[in-house]
């Protein structure tokens, strides 16, 4: 981190290229990773947590906080990537067990309280699906004022989906959560 470290809390559902955005962020000299939040989405919740910790602690980073969340989408059956990032969501990566901390908020608070300490600053980044931000969203209405930038890995313009000619993985997984 330099002095210019910018707060940074990533919203993900640890696959491959979630884990790859995890190794990215964590080599960046100007991200103060505050915390990684996990959601349901390429993988189940427990398999996202699990992947997410283990990919901090291969990059020297097992100290950033994981505050797991969504379990299920809030508007349509889970859905996984199995079929693209393998059973565990690493394709064939194999990665130590990870320590198992003590969990503490659930992923929107731990959003919401985030913002709020860095009030105007933050940067939240979402790689998966929006089930935690839109579960922050309804809980603190002013979260989008806190936030200095929301950054989402998501959507399809001028091309065409990744699941359906028309619809990428994060939005399709849970519709309900991109519209709030």
């Amino acid at each position: 981190m330099t002095e210019h470290s910018e707060p940074l809390v990533l919203d993900v559902d640890t696959g491959i290229d979630d884990a790859l955005a995890l190794l990215y962020a964590c080599a960046h000299d100007e991200a103060q990773i505050l915390g990684v939040s996990t959601v349901v989405g390429n993988v189940s919740l427990a398999a996202a947590t699990r992947n997410t910790r283990a990919v901090l602690a291969v990059a020297g980073r097992a100290d950033i906080p994981v505050w797991p969340g969504a379990a299920t989408a809030m508007s349509i059956a889970v859905r996984d990537a199995s079929e693209i990032h393998g059973k565990t969501g690493l394709g064939h990566a194999v990665l130590p067990e990870p320590d198992e901390p003590e969990v503490g908020l659930h992923a929107a608070d731990s959003i919401i309280a985030a913002a709020r300490s860095h009030s105007g600053r933050l940067i939240l980044c979402a790689t998966g699906p929006l089930t935690n931000i839109a579960l922050a969203v309804m809980r603190e209405p002013e979260l989008p004022r806190l936030v200095k930038r929301f950054v989402i890995m998501g959507g399809a313009y001028s091309d065409s989906g990744n699941v359906t000619p028309s619809a990428e993985f994060n939005i399709w997984h849970d519709p309900e959560a991109a519209r709030i």
